[in-house]
Formats: C-alpha cells, structure tokens, sequence
C-alpha cells in the first residue's frame, strides 16, 4: 500500500479492532484520501485552495494523505457514529440506514472538524519531535527518547511512534527517529555479552 493511502488502513484497521463494519471503515479512508481533494502534499505550494461552499460555512478541499490523526479521529468518530445508529435503527431497515447515515455524519465530521484539528495536532507533534532531533541539545533529546522508548516496548506503547514517524516523514520529507528507535532496542543486547 503506497503511504498516502495510510488513512484507508487506519480507518478499516479502528473499525475491524472495534467490531463495527470494516468496510465502512475503508470507504470512510478513501474519501480522506480521494483524488478530487487537493493532495496534503500539495497544500504549501497551493496559490489557491479550492473549498465547499455550503453556505452558512466553507470547507477547504484537502485530502489527508499520509495524515495519521486525521484518520484516526474519523476512524474513531465513524465507530461511535455507526454504533449509535445501530441501536437506534429498527433491524428492519438497518441494512440501509446504519451505514449511510453512519458514512455521511463521519465524512462530514471528519472534514470539518476532526481532520484540521488532527492536522493541527500532527503538526504540533511533528515539529516538536523535528526539533528535538535537529537542537543543539539534540543529544539529550535522543537520551531520554532511548530511555523513555524501552518502557513503553514493554506497555506496548511503542507503536505510536509509527504515527510520529509517519509525521515526520509528511511535514518534513524524513526522519530520524528509527535509527534511534534501532539503537534503542540493540543497546540492551550489548550488555548480555
């Protein structure tokens, strides 16, 4: 899967762990990422971005490729969505009215809310962790990563660093975290000599 189709696996991956409709999930993923929005690349070199014009409020036609807390909001976001529709919907017409209006609610909530926010949120994580690693302190900063990454291997934690990593690898076209996440995990095999 090319990395800007990393909402799509988010969203099925939240709807399949959450036991609620996958392939809801995926479709919600593709219309994050969908061809007719302006690609998240794209948005620093744009002179103009285009917007849906409802009236009463715009909203700016960006696609969330490669964003990873978008996705994941509106992953979220369409489980409590499609949840709370199907207790609510007579099993009668289930079948219909769960998924489109589970579908509808989540897209519109994930383009006017939950996408800028988490694209505010990535950005402040991105910028903070890119900072960290290319400071004059940028030593200290690898110290503690390297001591704070081994107890959250062991919570499990760890692999919110893919999200992070996935981050810095959209805001900044690299990353330097996985040689420190490497050196982090060889480092205790060095003592069992």
């Amino acid at each position: 899967m090319p990395p800007s189709f990393l909402p799509v696996g988010i969203t099925w991956s939240i709807t399949k762990k959450m036991g609620t409709t996958q392939i809801l999930g995926i479709v919600l993923g593709i219309t994050l990422v969908s061809p007719q929005l302006l690609n998240a690349y794209a948005v620093a070199g744009a002179t103009e971005i285009p917007v849906w014009d409802f009236g009463f409020a715009q909203v700016e036609m960006i696609g969330y490729q490669v964003q990873v807390l978008p996705a994941i909001l509106a992953g979220f976001a369409l489980v409590f969505i499609e949840k709370f529709f199907r207790k609510i919907t007579p099993a009668l017409v289930s079948m219909i009215v769960v998924p489109f209006c589970s579908l509808v609610l989540a897209v519109l909530v994930a383009y006017t809310i939950l996408g800028p926010v988490g694209w505010v949120i990535g950005g402040w994580i991105s910028d903070i962790i890119w900072a960290g690693l290319n400071s004059n302190v940028k030593w200290l900063f690898a110290t503690i990563f390297g001591f704070v990454y081994a107890p959250l291997v062991i919570t499990g934690l760890h692999h919110m660093t893919n999200a992070i990593d996935s981050q810095l690898v959209a805001s900044f076209g690299g990353t330097n975290l996985w040689p420190m996440i490497a050196l982090s995990n060889i480092a205790p095999l060095l003592f069992l000599r």
